[in-house]
């Protein structure tokens, strides 16, 4: 049998923190609409606060930065410009 590790490919919904790690010294807040439930969700480290838990591809997520910043994981990467942001998360 073949006991290796399974490889560490990136997967289309990572913890948020995994997912933004790239921007964590820039990161206040994150938020997302859930219509299902008509509530925000909400991450905000500094608070010790994380409703969001995972992130979803195909969702428009609200990121607040300190400062302009390029995201990336795996293949993807978007432009940050400092105050609010609303990009999609993407699959990879």
């Amino acid at each position: 049998p073949d006991n290796d590790p399974p490889p560490n490919d990136f997967v289309d919904n990572p913890p948020i923190q995994e997912g933004l790690a790239s921007i964590a010294d820039e990161l206040l807040m994150v938020y997302v609409w859930r219509p299902a439930t008509q509530s925000w969700d909400m991450y905000w480290p500094a608070a010790g606060i994380d409703d969001i838990g995972m992130l979803e591809a195909g969702t428009a997520y609200w990121i607040l930065v300190e400062s302009d910043c390029t995201l990336e994981y795996g293949t993807r990467s978007w432009e940050l410009t400092e105050g609010w942001n609303n990009p999609a998360w993407l699959p990879q």
